[in-house]
């Protein structure tokens, strides 16, 4: 029996820069300094490149951060 996999949502850089609040041409400058230069805004993003740019645009917030801020209100 042969198993389908689903397909990965394809997703274009120019919606990834959107959905990560910053500029297309920011992400492109990224896959630049890894070696791709031939990323675009309308380029497709695989998602282990998706899970990369997620991972280096997004930090995590540490548990002395949010108490620092909670104390300010």
């Amino acid at each position: 029996m042969e198993v389908i996999k689903p397909m990965a949502k394809k997703i274009k850089l120019s919606e990834a820069a959107k959905d990560l609040n910053i500029p297309a041409q920011e992400l492109i400058g990224y896959f630049t300094e890894k070696g791709d230069t031939k990323k675009k805004a309308a380029s497709t993003l695989t998602e282990e490149e998706m899970n990369e740019i997620l991972e280096h645009y997004t930090k995590p917030v540490s548990y002395t951060h949010l108490r620092a801020h909670e104390t300010r209100g």
